[in-house]
């Protein structure tokens, strides 16, 4: 858009200079008294006031423009950081459950395994912001792979509140298993997504 708006201010200033030196000289041809001189700068100053307006309309637009984009990156860094904290404060939870899982786990079928406690994984922060987030992110690739991490995340809550209402081992079935893999991939990814979101 600026550059066609360039184009056109060149073509207006180039096409005004042709047509007042071809005034000025019909002017002087045609009348010595100098008044169609006078009228032919009146033109001039009429068409350089029009040719400024554009230039000033430009620069407004270009300064727009660059707050906008400035205001853009702003609110991207702050959801950013937000979500950055999200993910490093799960990952070190999912790292403790890993622990604490695995053991349960491996003791379940011998009957000396107590079940497990644990805070509620923290999801708040990603379901506020995750509409902003895709937005304005430009990287599709990193920003599905955020949402994955919270996908991963959510299954992984769904497991735990069901470990945590059943009581009997052989109803859990291989969840514990399950939810302890699910820790170590949750572990692996939002160590991984944390280094390269602290990177940008």
């Amino acid at each position: 858009m600026g550059h066609a708006r360039a184009f056109f201010v060149g073509i207006y200033s180039g096409a005004l200079f042709v047509v007042a030196i071809l005034l000025i000289a019909i002017g002087i041809a045609i009348d010595r008294t100098g008044l169609a001189i006078q009228v032919v700068v009146s033109v001039i100053g009429s068409a350089v006031g029009v040719l400024m307006a554009f230039q000033v309309d430009e620069a407004v637009r270009s300064r727009e423009k660059k707050e906008a984009a400035e205001e853009r990156a702003g609110v991207f860094a702050r959801i950013r950081g937000e979500v950055l904290t999200s993910i490093t404060r799960n990952t070190q939870e999912a790292r403790n459950l890993f622990q604490t899982l695995r053991s349960f786990s491996n003791n379940l079928g011998f009957g000396t395994s107590p079940k497990p406690s644990w805070t509620p994984l923290e999801s708040a922060v990603w379901e506020t912001l995750r509409g902003q987030y895709a937005a304005l992110y430009t990287n599709p690739q990193e920003a599905s792979r955020v949402a994955l991490f919270f996908a991963d995340l959510e299954r992984l809550q769904r497991m735990l509140d069901f470990i945590r209402v059943t009581d009997t081992a052989g109803a859990l079935g291989p969840v514990p298993l399950q939810a302890t893999d699910l820790c170590e991939k949750l572990t692996k990814d939002g160590a991984a997504l944390a280094k390269e979101l602290g990177e940008l």
